[in-house]
């Protein structure tokens, strides 16, 4: 009896708590628990981490991303954090934002599309299917930022349809994000300023 309980104890551990599978390991984005990105503004931090994963209801694995920002020139202000999970599937690069409905995993930001190159384009809806976003891959740049100098990196457009935003960030296969820009009413840029593996600790801590 004690041999059968600990066969299934063992098995009910490992279909809990195993890892994502070799699909969501891409190469072209670094998914894997311990990665981080800092990104410096004009006048914010904001600090992206990876720090676990888990199985959402539809059966596919998920990693759960930390962003933390805070004003740059405040050493005691709090960090705002934001949860949001991102998941690999079938080419597209899920991002799922739970905040204020925790439990529904059914709408998703479509971030990036495998594979990219110049001219790609597809849409995506957000808000209960109020906002429209299309996307498009404009150019291949290289980009020089704090963090290094990234060649051929592709150029990714973002249009709301309802909040009239347009979003453009540069991703580097391999590394992610190194650059980004928003523009609604004025223009706000960040870029990459360090990334990897190495676990960072947040300012407030």
């Amino acid at each position: 009896f004690f041999h059968l309980f600990f066969i299934l104890f063992s098995l009910s551990w490992l279909s809990c708590n195993c890892p994502p599978s070799r699909a969501h390991l891409n190469k072209e984005f670094p998914l894997k628990v311990g990665m981080f990105w800092e990104y410096v503004g004009e006048s914010d931090i904001e600090l992206q981490q990876i720090v676990g994963y888990q199985q959402m209801p539809n059966g596919n694995w998920a990693y759960k991303k930390e962003t933390y920002r805070y004003p740059k020139d405040s050493l005691l202000s709090e960090s705002a954090l934001f949860i949001s999970y991102l998941c690999l599937v079938d080419g597209e690069l899920r991002e799922y934002h739970p905040q204020d409905r925790p439990t529904d995993f059914t709408e998703f930001a479509l971030t990036l599309l495998f594979p990219l190159q110049k001219g790609k384009t597809w849409t995506y809806a957000s808000d209960r299917s109020r906002t429209i976003v299309q996307v498009s891959v404009a150019e291949i740049e290289n980009v020089s930022t704090p963090a290094g100098h990234f060649r051929n990196c592709f150029k990714i457009v973002r249009h709301s349809n309802r909040w009239r935003f347009t979003l453009i960030d540069w991703f580097k296969p391999g590394v992610g994000f190194v650059k980004k820009k928003f523009i609604h009413v004025g223009t706000v840029d960040s870029e990459l300023v360090r990334y990897g593996t190495t676990e960072v600790k947040r300012k407030n801590q």
